[in-house]
């Protein structure tokens, strides 16, 4: 099972309200905030620029699966960083996209997958 929606928050008169904004058709993993009026959202299958007035743009799809993403950050030229188990992906603007580049310890030369988890084989 994997939903997720942006929720609004509103403060009236009699108190304050919690009602979905934007479903994002995923869970959300991590997320960061690119500018006052946007904000970068990693979901289970996507990773979404969303606008506050509720627009929301697919950057690329994604399957992070059980790599745990749990933080983003978004440098001054644009990059999104992504901190997972063991592994760090950076999304770098290219022209009117993004490419995907992963960074690992220096020791591992093939990311394998076993048991739902990536890990590190070989090195020398």
């Amino acid at each position: 099972m994997s939903v997720g929606h942006l929720m609004k928050i509103s403060r009236g008169a009699s108190g304050v309200a919690a009602s979905s904004w934007v479903d994002l058709g995923g869970a959300t993993e991590t997320f960061a905030v690119d500018s006052p009026e946007s904000m970068f959202v990693l979901t289970t299958g996507a990773l979404y620029r969303v606008t506050a007035c509720g627009d929301v743009n697919e950057i690329a799809r994604t399957n992070y699966d059980a790599l745990y993403p749990s933080s983003m950050a978004i440098d001054a030229s644009g990059v999104i960083t992504i901190g997972m188990r063991q592994f760090i992906a950076r999304w770098i603007p290219t022209e009117g996209s993004y490419r995907q580049e992963w960074l690992t310890k220096s020791d591992c030369t093939l990311m394998v997958r076993d048991k739902f988890e990536c890990k590190c084989r070989g090195g020398s």
